[in-house]
């Protein structure tokens, strides 16, 4: 499987995604479009699967490169 974590945790959400944590919660949070965290992580200590994170992204960007 490699050295890549299998779940991120909100601050490196945001390093990947290049925004402050505060911006994290006014944007990103509200798409609906963005996967829901794990279920049994705590509110201040979200986890998010990273794979559903990186394809989220890569599907944001392939629609901002569409004509």
């Amino acid at each position: 499987m490699g050295d890549r974590p299998l779940v991120l945790k909100i601050s490196e959400v945001c390093a990947l995604l290049r925004i402050s944590r505060s911006a994290f919660y006014r944007k990103v949070c509200k798409d609906t479009s963005f996967p829901q965290p794990l279920p049994y992580s705590g509110r201040s200590s979200r986890l998010y699967y990273a794979a559903a994170v990186e394809e989220w992204l890569s599907s944001q960007s392939a629609q901002t490169k569409r004509p």
